[in-house]
Order: structure tokens, then C-alpha cells, then sequence
């Protein structure tokens, strides 16, 4: 009778496990950002130092990533992430747990910020790095974690903010540039969940593993900033409420239409 008891009861606790992975749904977030018309001309930067570090000898240009199109008129860079709701912290999947302490690292490589958007989450420490034989500087604010600085970064160098020093997330993207090229520009995400994702130059964008549910997702590009309404993404402010569900949620294209300078 004892043996049937435990038996039983060990049928109970498979049940129970059994009842919370099931419940543990997920869904993944799929968006493709194109271009609205044909792809602009931008002006490159005009290249003042440094120029055979900058330009390799004059064998390459630096390119103006402020709307970079693909060749399938695909728009780089967009920035996706989850909003979080401050009453209902975001459970994150445990394919993310391998990554939760990693050191994430924005480079300066040939007179650019590389990548040129660097997503990073509460939890991980933040490298600048410098791979060109010029000198650099790395001026960055992030409000919201108090963290103001200007690093001067000699061939090879390396500066690091501790994870420590990065408890609080960003509400917006945070602009990375250096004052002795003044055409570098990049942005830093922070966020304390890792659901965010930038787009590559196909245009798409992917969000693995969300929680099945209700999600308020920020979508901005630098040059556009807060991404208006297109397609089946529906935006006040940049900002959409998306209902994940169990599978890929594919929204199909956006169109974004390029903000000429006044």
C-alpha cells in the first residue's frame, strides 16, 4: 500500500512538471523593414583625419549609415524591443540563460562603430574597443544608469563598463560618437530582458522565444526615428502592442520612408 502511495505520488510530480513546461508557451516576432521608394543618396562623411587609416589609402569610403538600404531594398538597423510592463516583469526563455553575463562589444574599426548598434542587457558588462592604428574617443551618456563618459582609446585599447555600473535599462537608444572623427556615430540598447533585435541588411527582424501574450514592442531608426504606422505594425510614438502567439508571428513587410534633411 506504501509502494503505491509513493508510486502515485511520484505520478502526481511528473504531472505537475509535465503541467508547467506545457504551460510555458512561446512565440517568435518576425518584421521586414524596406524602404518606401527608391533608395537615397546620402552624402558621405567628409573625412578630415586620419584619412589613410579612415579610407585605407584612399581604396575605400566611408559610408553614411544613417539609412543603409540593402540591394533588395531591405532597411538596416531598424531597433526592436520589448517594452516591458513594470506590474508583470518579463519571463525570459532558458535559450537565453548561455548569454545572460556575456561582455558585449562595440569596436572601433575602420573610423566606425562596429557594430553600429550594440544590444546589450542588465546583467552584462559593455566593451570599447579600438582595432584601427589611430586613436579614438568614445563619448557615450546612459541617463538612466548614471553613467557618463569619454574614453580616450589608443590603438588596441580596450574600455569597459562593469556589469555592476549597468543595473537600470534605457528608454531610448543611446548614441555612441567620437568628437576626433566626427562622423562616427553608433547606439547602444539597454534593456533588462533580452528581447531586442536590430534589423540586417535583408531588412528583418527576429525576436525568438517570447512569451506567448500581449507585448508592447519600441521600433525606431535613426534617421526616422519613432517608426509610424505601415503594413500590419500599427505604432502611436514608435511604439506597437503586438499579440504573440504560440509559432512564428510574421507581420510581412514596413515600408519606412526616408527623412530628408530640411
Amino acid at each position: 500500500m506504501k509502494k503505491m502511495s509513493n508510486t502515485l505520488a511520484t505520478l502526481a510530480g511528473f504531472a505537475i512538471l509535465w503541467g508547467n513546461v506545457a504551460s510555458a508557451q512561446w512565440g517568435d516576432l518576425k518584421i521586414k523593414f524596406v524602404c518606401d521608394g527608391p533608395a537615397p543618396t546620402l552624402k558621405l562623411p567628409d573625412i578630415t583625419k586620419d584619412k589613410e587609416v579612415c579610407t585605407n589609402n584612399g581604396k575605400r569610403k566611408v559610408p553614411n549609415e544613417e539609412f543603409v538600404v540593402g540591394k533588395d531594398g531591405g532597411l538596416k538597423d531598424v531597433i526592436v524591443f520589448l517594452v516591458p510592463d513594470k506590474a508583470k516583469p518579463v519571463k525570459a526563455h532558458p535559450s537565453y540563460e548561455d548569454s545572460a553575463k556575456d561582455n558585449v562589444v562595440m569596436d572601433n574599426k575602420g573610423c566606425q562603430f562596429v557594430p553600429h548598434v550594440a544590444l546589450l542587457r542588465v546583467g552584462q558588462s559593455f566593451s570599447i574597443t579600438n582595432s584601427d592604428p589611430t586613436g579614438h574617443n568614445s563619448k557615450f551618456s546612459f541617463p538612466e544608469n548614471k553613467k557618463d563618459e569619454n574614453p580616450i582609446l589608443p590603438p588596441k585599447a580596450e574600455h569597459k563598463v562593469k556589469a555592476a555600473d549597468l543595473t537600470k535599462r534605457e528608454v531610448r537608444p543611446a548614441q555612441v560618437s567620437c568628437s576626433i572623427h566626427p562622423w562616427m556615430q553608433g547606439w547602444v540598447v539597454i534593456q533588462d530582458h533580452p528581447y531586442m533585435a536590430t534589423s540586417g541588411e535583408d531588412g528583418v527582424v527576429e525576436i525568438k522565444n517570447l512569451p506567448v501574450g500581449k507585448h508592447t514592442f519600441q521600433v525606431w531608426q535613426e534617421n526616422v526615428g519613432y517608426i509610424p504606422s505601415s503594413g500590419k505594425l500599427k505604432t502611436t510614438k514608435g511604439k506597437a502592442e503586438i499579440d504573440i502567439k504560440q509559432g512564428v508571428n510574421d507581420l510581412g513587410e514596413v515600408k519606412v520612408k526616408y527623412k530628408a534633411p530640411k
